[in-house]
C-alpha cells in the first residue's frame, strides 16, 4: 500500500543505510509531458521543488471531489514545505512513483523528527477514469480505500496494478488518477534518479540528494528533496482581450517575440525559451510604467539587437528595452521629446538607415511621430500636421480606423489608412521631396480604387513592388499595386473574383513575404476559418492560390479570432499571431526546413507552465 500518514513513524534523522548507484544526474532539456493544451476548466497547479518547476494539470471534471480535496491542501499552503518522503522503484516494489504532500522537517537542535501535515476528513476513492499510466499525479493512502488526505504520489513509470477497479467482493480498490504533469516531466525524472536512504518507519525508502553521505549522523533539511511551494496559476494573466491586437518581431536568426495587452491591461511580452514553452514578461509590473493603450509593438532594435516594445499610453508614448542582462526598463517618450501622446493605436517602422519610428494620430486629429535620431538611444518628435503639412498649406487626412505603414527601398516613408469614405490617405515623405516636408496623397483618387473598409495592410516585395490591401464592401480582397516601372499608374486587383477564393473581414486581415519571396493575405472569414491567398515566383505568370490554413493545423487547434498579425523574415519560418476566443495568445507557424507543416501553439498556456 502507499501509506500517506503511518503512525508508527521511527527516527528519521540518524545514520541510514543508503543505495546509491543510479548514476550522474543527467541534464535533460525543460520538455512537455503532454502536448495537448489543458482545458480552460481545468485547474493548472505549480510545483516549486527542490529540482525545479513542475506544472500540473488536474482534471476538475472528472475527479471532482478528488481535485476539490488536493486543492484545499494547495490553498492553505500546508503544502509548502513538505519534503519528499517515499521512492519505489519497479525492482523493489512492482511500481515506479515518487511521492509526498505528507511531512515537514526543519533543521533543529536537538533533531526533531518530521512532522505529519494537518490533515482534513479523508475522501472517499474515487473512480476518476483515468489509468496509472506515467506522467500522472495519484492520490496516496493507507490500506482502507476512502483514507487519502493529503499525500500524493507520482507515477514516474505505467502501474497498472494501482488502477480503480472492484475486487471480487464487490469493494474499489485502487488509486485515484488526479492529474497529469504537463510541464516539468524532466525535472521529476532527475528526483527519481536520486539516491535513497532507509531512515526507518514511512521513511524507509526516503529520496535523498547529493549532498547527504551515509556518513552523515543525522539528516539535514540539504538532505531531503522538498516541494517549497504549491500554488495554482492564474491562467487569465497570461491572456490579451481576444481579438485584440496580438504583434510580432523576429530578428536576423529567425527568433520570434510576441506582444499584447493582457486581459487586465498590462503590458505583455511572450519570449521563447528551450523547447515548447515560452517566458511571460508583465512589463507594467516589472518596470511601473504608465498603462499603455491601444497596442503594444514589438520591434528588434537594428542598432542594438535588444528587444523593445511600444504603446500609446495617456501619459504618452512608453518605451520598453529589455538590456543585454533580460532587464526591462521603460521611458515615457512623449515626456522626454516635449511631443503630443498618441490617441489611439500606433504604427511601427524602420527607414533603411535603420532608425526605427512610432507614428499615429493625437485626439485633435494630428498626425504625429516619434524617431530615433541616430545618436545613441535618443528619440525625437514630430508634429507631422503642424510642421509639415500645415506648413504646405496641405489638409491633413482625417483617418478612420488603424494606420499602417511601409518604407520602399529607396527609404520613402509611409503611413496609411482609411477615411470615412473608404478611401486610401497616405502621409508620406522621400528622399528629395519639396522643401523637405511631408505631404500626403489620396491614392484612391489616384489609382481609382474600390472603396474599403475596416483598415488595410501592407506588402513590399524584393521586386520594389508596393502592394496595400483592403477589404471591399462585399468582403472581397482588393490589392492595389505599383511598380516603379509603372511610373505614376497603379494596379488593381480583386484577388476573391480573380480565384474564386473565399470573402475576408476587414478587420482580420494581414499580408507578408516568406523568405523566398511568396505573398501572402491572410484573414477569417464571416464563419472564422482562416484563409490565406498566396503567391510565389515560382508561378511566373501564373494566378493566385488559396488554401483553408485550419484544414492544414493540427486536429483541435484553437481558432484565432480578431486581428491576426503575420510575421517573417529572411529566414525560413511563417509565424501567424493572434488570440484565441477565450483569449489565449496564439501562434500559426510554419517552417520551411523541418518538414512538420503547419504548427499550433497555444501560447499563453505554454507561458503559464513556465
Amino acid at each position: 500500500m502507499l501509506t500517506t500518514h503511518p503512525r508508527d513513524v521511527a527516527r528519521a534523522c540518524g545514520h541510514a543505510f543508503g543505495q546509491r548507484g543510479f548514476g550522474a544526474l543527467e541534464q535533460l532539456e525543460p520538455r512537455m509531458a503532454f502536448s495537448t493544451v489543458a482545458p480552460d476548466n481545468h485547474t493548472i497547479v505549480r510545483f516549486e521543488t527542490t529540482y525545479g518547476p513542475i506544472s500540473i494539470e488536474l482534471f476538475d471534471d472528472t475527479a471532482p471531489i478528488t481535485v476539490t480535496n488536493f486543492l484545499t491542501y494547495v490553498n492553505d499552503g500546508r503544502l509548502d514545505g513538505t519534503f519528499f518522503h517515499r521512492m519505489v522503484h519497479e525492482a523493489d516494489g512492482g511500481i515506479d512513483i515518487f511521492q509526498g504532500g505528507s511531512f515537514y522537517f526543519e533543521d533543529q537542535v536537538p533533531p526533531v523528527p518530521p512532522q505529519d501535515v494537518v490533515t482534513d476528513a479523508p475522501i472517499v476513492l474515487e473512480n476518476t477514469g483515468h489509468a496509472n499510466v506515467a506522467g500522472t499525479i495519484a492520490m496516496a493512502r493507507q490500506s482502507d480505500p476512502n483514507t487519502a488526505t493529503s499525500g500524493f504520489f507520482f507515477n514516474v513509470r505505467d502501474n497498472p496494478g494501482l488502477d480503480y477497479r472492484i475486487d471480487g467482493s464487490g469493494n474499489p480498490q485502487g488509486y485515484a488518477v488526479f492529474g497529469r504533469v504537463v510541464n516539468g516531466l524532466n525535472v521529476l525524472e532527475v528526483m527519481f534518479s536520486q539516491a535513497r536512504t532507509n531512515a526507518g518507519g514511512a521513511f524507509t525508502n526516503l529520496p535523498v540528494t547529493d549532498h547527504f553521505t551515509e556518513e552523515s549522523e543525522s539528516l539535514t533539511e540539504a538532505d531531503l528533496i522538498y516541494l517549497h511551494d504549491a500554488n495554482v496559476v492564474d491562467r487569465a494573466r497570461f491572456r490579451t482581450d481576444a481579438g485584440s491586437a496580438v504583434a510580432g518581431a523576429v530578428n536576423p536568426a529567425d527568433v520570434l517575440i510576441i506582444s499584447s495587452l493582457g486581459a487586465d491591461g498590462s503590458s505583455q511580452v511572450f519570449l521563447p525559451l528551450t523547447g515548447a514553452v515560452w517566458q511571460y514578461n508583465n512589463l507594467s509590473v516589472a518596470t511601473g510604467a504608465p498603462a499603455v493603450t491601444g497596442n503594444l509593438v514589438v520591434f528588434y532594435d537594428p542598432a542594438t539587437g535588444l528587444k523593445n516594445a511600444v504603446g500609446p499610453s495617456a501619459a504618452g508614448v512608453i518605451l520598453f528595452t529589455q538590456s543585454a542582462e533580460q532587464a526591462w526598463s521603460f521611458r515615457n517618450l512623449t515626456a522626454e521629446t516635449g511631443g503630443l501622446a498618441i490617441d489611439g493605436k500606433l504604427t511601427v517602422f524602420t527607414s533603411t538607415d535603420g532608425r526605427v519610428h512610432a507614428a499615429g494620430v493625437t485626439d485633435a486629429g494630428h498626425v504625429v511621430l516619434y524617431r530615433q535620431t541616430g545618436t545613441g538611444s535618443a528619440w525625437e518628435f514630430r508634429d507631422i500636421t503642424t510642421q509639415d503639412l500645415d506648413a504646405r498649406a496641405v489638409a491633413t487626412p482625417t483617418f478612420v480606423g488603424d494606420l499602417t505603414s511601409y518604407v520602399t527601398s529607396w527609404n520613402g516613408l509611409n503611413i496609411v489608412g482609411l477615411d470615412a469614405d473608404g478611401e486610401i490617405q497616405v502621409v508620406w515623405w522621400s528622399p528629395g521631396i519639396d522643401q523637405n516636408l511631408w505631404t500626403t496623397s489620396n491614392l484612391s483618387e489616384i489609382t481609382g480604387a474600390p472603396r474599403l473598409t475596416g483598415g488595410l495592410t501592407v506588402y513590399l516585395t524584393s521586386w520594389q513592388a508596393t502592394n496595400i490591401v483592403g477589404i471591399t464592401q462585399d468582403g472581397h480582397v482588393s490589392v492595389t499595386w505599383w511598380l516603379p516601372s509603372f511610373g505614376g499608374n497603379w494596379n488593381k486587383d480583386d484577388l476573391t473574383l480573380q480565384t474564386g477564393g473565399p470573402n475576408l473581414v476587414a478587420s482580420s486581415i494581414t499580408s507578408y513575404v516568406t523568405g523566398w519571396g511568396a505573398t501572402n493575405v491572410a484573414g477569417l472569414d464571416a464563419d472564422g476559418k482562416l484563409w490565406v491567398y498566396w503567391w510565389t515566383p515560382d508561378f511566373g505568370t501564373g494566378g493566385w492560390q488559396f488554401n483553408d490554413l485550419i484544414a492544414a493545423l493540427p486536429a483541435g487547434t484553437k481558432p484565432m479570432v480578431g486581428q491576426i498579425t503575420g510575421v517573417t523574415s529572411t529566414g525560413p519560418t511563417i509565424n501567424l499571431v493572434g488570440s484565441a476566443a477565450n483569449g489565449d495568445v496564439m501562434r500559426f507557424s510554419w517552417n520551411a526546413t523541418d518538414g512538420l507543416g503547419w504548427l499550433d501553439e497555444d501560447v499563453s498556456y505554454l507561458a503559464s507552465l513556465a
